[in-house]
């Protein structure tokens, strides 16, 4: 399987996940359900369409990131750890 492949696999489950969360900040919902899986979608999209850039070594998809301003959503370990191993597979094995 493409590395890119497996990566979108990665992806795809993460947006499921985020569907079956339950959320009860307004804010931290909105984000995620809107934002982030809007984010996660778009880079599912660029996959299938050949267009995401590879990685450079360093670079990451910034998912980690995203999260870290709800505290409700930094909390789950399964959506966190989910984010970490998404970018670290896009930085290490999605290389030129």
């Amino acid at each position: 399987m493409d590395k890119f492949e497996i990566l979108k696999e990665k992806l795809n489950d993460m947006r499921d996940y985020i569907m079956e969360m339950d959320v009860k900040g307004e804010n931290a919902k909105v984000f995620l359900k809107d934002v982030y899986k809007g984010y996660i979608e778009r880079l599912i999209s660029a996959i299938d369409k050949r267009s995401l850039l590879p990685s450079n070594g360093t670079a990451i998809l910034g998912l980690l990131r995203g999260l870290s301003d709800y505290d409700e959503l930094c909390s789950d370990e399964k959506l966190c750890e989910m984010a970490v191993d998404a970018d670290n597979y896009f930085c290490n094995e999605c290389v030129k």
